[in-house]
């Protein structure tokens, strides 16, 4: 596969899970031309911060200290993406480098129009078929983040209440009782959401 050649973006925009399963993933979507084709192309910000690591450490340091300054579970991607934009980060720039760098023609998908139509009426009929599957897993999942969240700040206040000595102490331990609590919270979480979806299809 050879390396992608120049190309000119013909239009950028972004999206996310939440309210199709309320997994708070981001993709960028962009339509680019290369060599008088069309092509469109999906980046998944996930694949975006392992790039990150690989090639820019100072931007995947960037991006941990922004997720660790939001509370609870999951990648919350759209709140991390939220802060960035407000601290004048260009992130459309960095997906536009990283497409110039990862991306080749036969990783980018060809825009045809009447191929498109047949792939958009296939695509919405596994949409339909997929929905109540989808708003079922939805329910569960956006449940099983809500109550790890919840619990997470339960015993961070309770810690802080009983265990006072922990928060006023070494950093290297508070660093500790987090990983604790989240380690903790996930295994209870995980087996409540479990023992939740078996209850369901009991009835």
């Amino acid at each position: 596969m050879s390396k992608l050649p120049p190309f000119t973006v013909i239009s950028y925009n972004q999206t996310d899970n939440l309210e199709d399963t309320g997994d708070d993933v981001v993709f960028f979507h962009v339509d680019l031309e290369v060599n008088d084709q069309q092509y469109h192309s999906i980046v998944p910000f996930h694949r975006m911060e392992d790039y990150f690591l690989r090639y820019k450490p100072a931007d995947a340091a960037y991006f941990k200290k922004l997720r660790s300054s939001i509370n609870g579970f999951g990648p919350k991607e759209t709140q991390v993406l939220r802060l960035a934009e407000e601290e004048g980060y260009d992130i459309e720039k960095e997906v536009m480098d990283f497409i110039a760098a990862e991306s080749t023609l036969e990783k980018l998908i060809p825009v045809n129009k009447k191929q498109n139509g047949i792939r958009q009426a296939a695509f919405e009929e596994q949409l339909y078929q997929l929905e109540a599957l989808m708003q079922e897993g939805k329910s569960f999942n956006l449940r099983d983040i809500t109550f790890k969240d919840e619990i997470m700040d339960l015993l961070n206040k309770k810690v802080l209440e009983i265990y006072p000595e922990i928060c006023n102490s070494r950093p290297e331990y508070i660093i500790e009782l987090k990983e604790l609590l989240i380690k903790q919270v996930l295994n209870l979480g995980g087996e409540v959401n479990n023992l939740a979806w078996k209850a369901t299809k009991q009835e």
